[in-house]
């Protein structure tokens, strides 16, 4: 076996691993393959973790493990830790990423993903994990910067309180009732009665 995956001989290697195991575990000997065979120097390698994961970049060549008759090792990569832990993953990896990081196969090729990889790493580089209000806020405010007006804002907020229950109006520009200046009045009752007026102010002039 030692011989066939130094020439990565793929047929010996999988002759000698079904004289060994059998076809019980057939599908099992692609992870070895991977592991020994498949993967180069400079890879970039996810290793799932409790609630996160760790990147590493391999460096050098696959060697037989020292350590083979102690413990459960055959081959080892000298690696080159770029992230020891980040989490949690969902914050930083993407869906396609985070699936990958769920299957059960010990090594896997996730070559089609390179780009998920490089966001994830991105996104822990510039400190910025993925929060789902965050990331609506930023793409309401992009769209209000490109489309929006006083009165578009003035119809958010509108909307906004009234999802919340309470009473809402938009006042005149000339009602004579207005406290100050305010655009937007909100009021609620259930023996709590009381208005908030709201002066509403786009790119900063009101």
């Amino acid at each position: 076996m030692v011989a066939a995956i130094e020439k990565h001989d793929g047929k010996a290697f999988d002759t000698i691993y079904e004289s060994i195991y059998g076809g019980d575990i057939w599908r099992a000997r692609w992870s070895l393959w991977y592991f020994t065979c498949e993967m180069n120097s400079d890879d970039i390698v996810i290793v799932p973790r409790d609630g996160g994961f760790t990147v590493c970049k391999l460096k050098g060549v696959p060697l037989l493990s020292a350590r083979r008759n102690e413990i459960d090792i055959g081959w080892e990569w000298e690696a080159e830790t770029l992230v020891r832990y980040c989490s949690p993953r969902e914050s930083y990896a993407t869906t396609a990423l985070l699936g990958r990081m769920k299957c059960r196969q010990t090594t896997i090729n996730i070559n089609g993903l390179a780009g998920d990889v490089e966001s994830a790493l991105q996104r822990y580089r510039d400190e910025k994990p993925f929060s789902l209000p965050t990331e609506l806020a930023a793409k309401c405010h992009e769209l209000l910067d490109s489309n929006g007006s006083s009165d578009h804002f003035e119809r958010l907020l509108l909307d906004y309180f009234g999802r919340l229950g309470a009473k809402t109006e938009i006042l005149p520009k000339n009602y004579g009732g207005k406290v100050g200046d305010c655009d937007v009045a909100v009021s609620a009752g259930g023996g709590r009665d009381w208005i908030l007026p709201l002066k509403c102010c786009w790119h900063g002039y009101c």
